[in-house]
């Protein structure tokens, strides 16, 4: 990255000034801006309000009156003027998308935006060591509201999560908490909207180390005398159970765009990540004794056996992400994404249909899957199923899960009994999604998805894409064979998972060497 020193931390590319720090959570950065501007507009005794707006998850809102707007103004150019690191900090005017100015610089005020009804105020980052740069798009909005003297209303520039414009009593300004702080803010944000979600969404995950000698010797006991049911060669080959710690990546995901999850819930076999930080009080272990009866099914390697077992985890929220390691958050998410607020789920719906044929130990699993499932949809609801289910966070609901374990027992008693993938195998996950939208309980959503194979050599463009775009909501970084495709090189992919997420999560454990 080519450029020049100006004072301490700060670099300078592509004409503009950027402050070099360590790397950190999306989520600091934008909370790190939002402290710059507040701490501005409290040093200049200037009154300012919080906003709940909609539209961007993670930028914060605050608002001033119009009249004001001179004196933010002044206080944010002095400031910037006499900070040590204010040669990053920049503004541009939102409403019409313009440039960007230096707030220690020139600042064309007349070119909009002093006629602007918001602004926005960064201090432009780059994460030292990493290729991340972190502009005016994570910065913190100033609103400029009206205030009709004739009836005492208030009218904001753009919409936010009640209305534009509010009467004397719903513009009441009370005290409340956002972002674990007391902020003033309008009465009005106060009160319960009718797709807020009031409930706790808890997160599952699965996850298995296949190169563990002991987890392996396990494995190798149960296959030993070779009697066991023909299989795809799937089912039981090492790609399904490799770990390169993209579990790691996925919690910083989680920790960074979902701090709203309740609890997370890590189902393992005898297993713990080597950099995972056991005593999180948000993070439980739970291991297969603990879900499956005891009834001699484990030690079990089949995934969808795990999957139909989740709902037994005790303490299980009835709403709940079930994800995979390998499916990660990319930008900030709400709650709304993956319920109503009266608990609806929000599933993802493939555009890929699935073949119209009989299950069988020679096709690929995921077809049998789906061939196995028409038959109990058919059976119980009298609608079958066509369309796959993306990797994706699963939006579930515990009390459906217990519902199609009891109504469909044959099927749930031979999947957990299969210790690898079997082509008469059910999956609860997909199950659930079909199920849920035909008896009313889940609707599709509108979750935004990409899709990246770490064997297939022709994704490398579309990698290096994502990691500038960042334009979807979750990504799946899969492991699907290819045939005569070449695999991308290990250390490509660590290099993506490294710049997506540089910061860790409060859920590891690093060594005082900071070593893993």
């Amino acid at each position: 990255m080519p450029a020049s020193t100006l004072g301490p931390e700060i670099i300078t590319f592509r004409n503009v000034h950027w402050r070099q720090v360590r790397a950190m959570l999306d989520r600091e950065v934008y909370t790190r801006n939002f402290d710059l501007v507040v701490s501005v507009l409290d040093g200049a005794g200037i009154t300012w309000w919080w906003v709940d707006t909609v539209g961007h998850r993670g930028r914060r809102v605050v608002a001033v009156r119009d009249e004001d707007a001179s004196r933010v103004r002044s206080a944010l150019v002095d400031a910037a003027t006499h900070a040590e690191h204010g040669a990053a900090w920049r503004i541009t005017n939102v409403q019409a998308k313009g440039p960007h100015f230096a707030l220690a610089g020139h600042v064309a005020w007349s070119d909009g935006l002093e006629e602007s009804g918001v602004w926005r105020v960064a201090e432009c980052l780059t994460f030292d060591g990493h290729d991340r740069e972190l502009g005016l798009s994570y910065g913190c909005d100033i609103e400029f509201w009206h205030l009709d003297p004739a009836d005492g209303s208030v009218v904001a520039p753009r919409e936010n999560r009640a209305a534009r414009t509010l009467g004397p009593e719903p513009a009441k300004i009370v005290t409340s908490e956002r972002d674990g702080r007391e902020v003033q803010l309008p009465q009005i944000f106060d009160q319960s909207m009718l797709e807020d979600v009031e409930f706790p969404i808890d997160v599952i995950y699965t996850w298995v180390d296949g190169g563990d000698p002991e987890w392996l010797a396990r494995k190798a006991r149960v296959t030993a005398d070779g009697t066991g049911p023909v299989l795809h060669a799937e089912a039981t080959d090492p790609a399904r159970f490799r770990s390169r710690d993209e579990l790691m990546y996925s919690l910083r995901s989680i920790d960074d765009f979902a701090p709203w999850v309740r609890h997370i819930y890590l189902v393992t076999d005898l297993q713990v990540p080597r950099w995972l930080d056991v005593d999180n009080p948000l993070m439980t272990i739970v291991d297969h004794r603990e879900i499956f009866p005891g009834d001699g099914r484990l030690p079990v390697f089949n995934s969808n056996a795990i999957i139909s077992r989740l709902h037994h985890i005790e303490g299980l929220s009835e709403h709940f992400l079930y994800m995979n390691d390998d499916v990660m958050l990319t930008r900030p998410v709400s709650p709304q994404q993956f319920f109503t607020g009266s608990g609806i789920a929000l599933v993802s719906p493939s555009s890929n249909r699935r073949p119209f044929i009989e299950p069988a130990a020679d096709h690929e699993p995921h077809l049998n899957l789906t061939a196995n499932m028409r038959r109990l949809m058919q059976d119980a609801t009298g609608r079958t199923i066509s369309r796959a289910i993306k990797h994706t966070p699963h939006p579930m609901l515990r009390s459906v899960l217990f519902e199609l374990e009891e109504l469909f027992a044959e099927a749930y008693d031979s999947t957990t009994k299969s210790r690898f993938r079997h082509h008469d195998d059910i999956v609860a996950d997909q199950l659930h999604h079909y199920y849920a939208q035909a008896t009313a309980r889940a609707v599709p959503g509108s979750l935004g998805y990409t899709y990246l194979n770490v064997l297939d050599d022709s994704f490398r463009p579309v990698f290096n894409g994502f990691a500038k775009k960042r334009d979807r909501d979750a990504m799946c970084v899969n492991d699907a064979p290819v045939p005569g495709a070449t695999p991308l090189p290990e250390e490509f992919v660590r290099s993506f998972l490294d710049d997506f997420y540089p910061a860790p999560s409060q859920f590891e454990r690093v060594p005082e060497d900071g070593s893993l």
